[in-house]
């Protein structure tokens, strides 16, 4: 999990220098998911938070395992998601962007659930978002 999700910060964040960005996964870390589709999830997550951030901030990815699930959170410092579209945001072309399709977090709920897992949003405790995840940990 660890490399996937390092792999999809560097594809998402494209470089950006104004983005501090820490990432917060053990090593040994496993889900139970499909990795092209898991990948799929974290880069519309982390594409969502930077664009957020347009004038720059803090993006956090982490994960851990308790009671056979795995938790990964993405918390970012950007403008965050206003309490009256919260239950919107999920829906297929719903967006708040000019350019975007609305499909990214649809999609982002769509393959969760597939695996079995969940997804909730809500504020960060200094502005911004949290997304977080929960899926079924890889058995050895």
């Amino acid at each position: 999990l660890r490399g996937l999700v390092l792999d999809s910060v560097s594809a998402a964040l494209g470089g950006r220098e104004d983005v501090e960005v820490t990432v917060s996964v053990p090593p040994d870390l496993k889900v139970r998911a499909d990795e092209v589709r898991l990948k799929q999830v974290l880069l519309n997550l982390l594409s969502n938070a930077s664009d957020a951030m347009a004038e720059g901030g803090r993006l956090v990815v982490a994960a851990s395992a308790k009671g056979g699930k795995v938790s990964i959170t993405v918390k970012d410092t950007g403008h965050g998601v206003d309490d009256s579209i919260k239950d919107k945001v999920f829906m297929p072309f719903y967006t708040t962007k000019d350019k975007g399709t609305g499909l990214g977090l649809a999609i982002v709920h769509r393959i969760v659930t597939e695996h079995s897992g969940t997804v909730r949003l809500g504020p960060g405790s200094d502005g911004g978002t949290i997304i977080s995840l929960t899926l079924p940990i890889a058995g050895d």
